[in-house]
């Protein structure tokens, strides 16, 4: 099961910048996709790895809920799913 969700970020906000500018989205198992503005990476929760997918492309979004304190602000476009077992 996948959950998505629109997560307020304040204006003015650039992910490519906040990412890029700290060099850790190149450590694994994150990933940039430059180009279409997607970072994916991995987290653990309940002793389970979720595959977790971050855009700013908020517009092209459809989220399950919107998690905002003012519609009109920007939003990323998040996708939790895919979990699996994680390993010790």
């Amino acid at each position: 099961m996948t959950t998505r969700f629109a997560l307020a970020v304040p204006p003015p906000f650039d992910l490519a910048l906040v990412l890029t500018g700290h060099g850790w989205y190149d450590l694994a198992p994150h990933q940039f996709d430059a180009a279409t503005a997607r970072f994916t990476t991995v987290v653990v929760r309940d002793q389970r790895a979720l595959d977790v997918a971050v855009t700013a492309a908020a517009g092209r979004a459809r989220p399950d809920r919107v998690v905002a304190a003012n519609a009109a602000a920007p939003a990323l476009a998040v996708s939790v799913g895919g979990a699996t077992p994680a390993r010790a």
